[in-house]
């Protein structure tokens, strides 16, 4: 209930401070929390469909069996 009085009707030297005080909060839990990895599957890979491709595999859509 304090937190919610003092959002409601903080002045705005108190409203300045703790909007501070949440980038602070936020910026430290980023620091604290593992950094995610980009693993080896997830490159983006670019399919070319020229007319070989075409004659060899047969007409696209192919099945995905």
């Amino acid at each position: 209930m304090l937190v919610l009085l003092l959002q409601l009707s903080a002045p705005p030297l108190l409203n300045d401070f703790l909007t501070r005080l949440e980038y602070l909060v936020y910026d430290q839990r980023l620091r604290v929390m593992p950094k995610a990895e980009n693993p080896e599957e997830n490159k983006i890979v670019i399919v070319d469909l020229d007319e070989r491709s075409l004659q060899a595999e047969g007409q696209y859509p192919w099945n995905r069996i």
